[in-house]
């Protein structure tokens, strides 16, 4: 859309004041609520401005010669007529960061034509300007636009369109599809891919997409659960949100090695209806078990304690398809699970492509809508400054990559190809590991039942070979130096330690308890780069209450062995978090003393299939074919009661189901037994973050 010419000053050497005139489409408004960012008329929100940036700055990124441009907006109400004293001191070039700067002034809508807007770009570089380097830079920023007294700016344009307006609209081009792919394979956890973006997500036997799980960028992988973004993790940095389904809202923390930092503000917890397809059990057809392909159960090293907050990547390499991936589903207690493709054709017969492609559109659709209301921008505005960097790759996703791609598979998706259905051998598995605030470790699953020379974790009962037709399980124990709260976190000589520990959550009270014995050492505690408490130089043992009264939720522990010069000291130290319940692998406890927790309320049970779990599609309606529901409720129930062991309740539930086999389908006997072991399995090995749930639920610790 032509609009007036391009204003160009010259301020000094290192600066010029641009000025760029364009319409407002007249279809650019914000949804009912005014919640979504647009770009409006006159002045812009600080969401806006936000909005603005990104999308200006990935435009700017995929060049490289503007690589070193960063794009800053700010607002002014600024007259230019005239080149006058007063306005040359207003845009006085300030002093020059590093890199190079685009500061863009948004003055107030034009009065003799209201549909216009004006923008005056101010370019800072820390090299001289040159008219080839602006003109560079205002190419990667706009669609169309030439120097040469004429500007061209197209706001609709597919890269910015889908950034400031609600409306999804088929766009007349097709894009490129040439990076596009659709995985069919039941079994197979990603569904689709596009432009470096790839999906994925839990398809039934039918072909409906039941769920999708992660979304995973080059630059971070997003996690997804009941209808939330539960984590964002990127190779160094994390989002964690917090979700209190008492008040309907959340927080979230910001993760580094550095430690842990809680953003100072809460959020409504989005209420998106995502689809929920209906899995009808074919008529006279055995079911295929669902649970087979790989559990991972992540420990720390230090305590043999469950790591429940990490996000796992499996590759592994497909004679047929080649290299694959999957994001594992953390299916909590410390386990995180991924079904293997196979060849089995048992149900092929059923799978509709129809389904699958009408469920991705449907998926895509709900997860749009999910990403545009998270404040992603306004998390980062009070986030620490070392979140910046990451903010800056996950803002661009969340505002462009993931939401493009996200569209044109709503709009094109019959137009992407399909993965061949053929299976070659699957091999060479390996692990990623990325543990909030941690160095990501990589685990290979070789043959030999031994790490790889590379990896620096410690492997156990690995089978020799993955075999996709059974339920492998595999521990594996991550190099973490990180602690938590409620063990001996770690104990030592001679050698010098200091750590950080993960108490959890900021705001609170802890007790630190110590011993150095005889030989003297000493131990210092540090919160907010602050040093909160010291041992001195002490050969005694003790305990200290410590109070946490700000955003951080970390505390970094220096141990300083033979502070008297001595050697062949021992010592160790314990955080304790008071009224905290802590589930080891069997049975939940209250407090380093193990004592017994009370029932906050009574146990309750849904059934076939956990709260919200992942597998509800299939547990649901097997469990009730095969009449399992009443031992699925006395499950439920068991888990529920306080101070019950896991196994115990696991045991006793095969034991119901065994028996309801026996009484109700003796010509079906085999099956039914079948199905019963499968039941009994999943809940061995994937039972654990339900068991921890219902104990949370309905357990309480009570300190005197």
């Amino acid at each position: 859309m032509p609009t007036n010419s391009l204003c160009f000053y010259d301020l000094d050497f290192q600066s010029s004041l641009l000025h760029l005139t364009y319409n407002l489409p007249g279809n650019l408004s914000p949804d009912n609520n005014g919640s979504i960012p647009v770009l409006r008329q006159g002045n812009l929100n600080s969401n806006q401005i936000q909005l603005l940036e990104q999308i200006l700055q990935s435009k700017l990124d995929g060049n490289p010669k503007s690589k070193n441009v960063r794009i800053q907006v700010n607002q002014a109400d600024i007259g230019l007529t005239g080149r006058s004293r007063h306005r040359r001191m207003l845009f006085r070039t300030p002093r020059l960061a590093k890199g190079d700067h685009i500061i863009i002034y948004q003055v107030q809508q034009d009065s003799a034509n209201p549909d216009q807007l004006r923008i005056f770009f101010r370019l800072l570089r820390s090299q001289a300007l040159t008219q080839r380097f602006i003109s560079i830079v205002l190419n990667d920023v706009f669609h169309q636009i030439e120097l040469n007294g004429t500007t061209y700016f197209d706001l609709q344009s597919a890269t910015t369109m889908s950034q400031v307006t609600t409306v999804s609209t088929k766009p007349t081009v097709t894009p490129d599809l040439s990076t596009s792919l659709i995985i069919p394979n039941v079994k197979d956890t990603q569904i689709m891919e596009l432009n470096g973006v790839s999906v994925f997500g839990i398809k039934d036997y039918l072909g409906n997409v039941q769920s999708i799980h992660a979304i995973q960028t080059n630059n971070a992988i997003y996690s997804f659960k009941n209808g939330r973004i539960v984590q964002i993790q990127s190779m160094n940095e994390a989002f964690i949100f917090n979700y209190n389904n008492s008040n309907n809202q959340y927080g979230a923390t910001f993760v580094s090695q550095n430690g842990s930092y809680e953003i100072p503000a809460t959020y409504e917890t989005p209420n998106i209806t995502f689809p929920t397809p209906v899995f009808e059990l074919p008529s006279n057809q055995s079911i295929p078990n669902y649970f087979t392909g790989i559990v991972i159960v992540l420990q720390n090293k230090i305590s043999n304690q469950t790591i429940d907050d990490a996000t796992l990547q499996m590759n592994y390499f497909d004679s047929q398809n080649g290299k694959k991936s999957s994001v594992m589903i953390n299916v909590g207690g410390g386990r995180y699970y991924t079904p293997l493709p196979t060849n089995d054709t048992t149900m092929d017969s059923y799978f509709d492509r129809n389904k699958l492609l009408k469920t991705i559109i449907q998926q895509s659709n709900a997860s749009i809508e999910l990403i545009e209301v998270y404040p992603i921008s306004d998390i980062c505005s009070k986030a620490p400054d070392s979140a910046k960097s990451f903010c800056t790759l996950i803002m661009q996703d969340t505002s462009v990559k993931i939401l493009d791609a996200l569209r044109i598979a709503s709009n094109y998706i019959s137009d992407f190809p399909f993965q061949s259905g053929s299976l070659g051998q699957l091999n060479n598995f390996e692990i990623v590991q990325l543990v909030p605030g941690e160095e990501p470790e990589t685990v290979s699953l070789n043959s030999n039942n031994q790490t790889s020379k590379k990896t620096v974790s410690f492997l156990r009962n690995v089978d020799t070979s993955i075999d996709p037709n059974t339920l492998n399980t595999v521990y594996i124990q991550s190099n973490s130096l990180k602690g938590q709260c409620n063990e001996q976190t770690v104990s030592g000589g001679d050698i010098p330690d200091d750590r950080i520990i993960d108490i959890g959550k900021a705001h609170t009270n802890i007790k630190f308890l110590y011993e150095t014995y005889t030989i003297k050492d000493e131990i210092d505690v540090h919160y907010m780069n602050q040093q909160v408490f010291s041992t001195g130089c002490v050969g005694a043992n003790g305990a200290a209450p410590i109070s946490l009264n700000g955003n951080e939720r970390t505390i970094r522990v220096n141990v300083i062995p033979d502070c008297a010069g001595e050697t062949g000291t021992g010592w160790y130290y314990t955080v304790e978090c008071a009224g905290e319940l802590i589930c080891a692998d069997d049975v939940c406890y209250c407090g380093l003393s193990q004592s017994s927790s009370h029932q906050k309320i009574p146990a309750t049970y849904n059934g076939c299939g956990a709260k919200n779990s992942w597998f509800n599609w299939y547990i649901n309606p097997v469990g009730d074919f095969w009449k399992f529901t009443p031992a699925c409720n006395g499950h439920d129930l068991c888990y529920g009661k306080c101070n019950n062991h896991k196994s115990s309740c696991d045991t006793t539930f095969l034991a119901i189901m065994l028996a309801s086999c026996k009484a109700n389908f003796f010509l079906l006997l085999l099956d039914c037994l079948k199905n019963a072991e499968a039941f009994y399995i999943a809940v061995d090995w994937l039972g654990h973050g339900p068991f921890v749930s219902a104990q949370n639920e309905d357990c309480e610790c009570i300190t005197s």
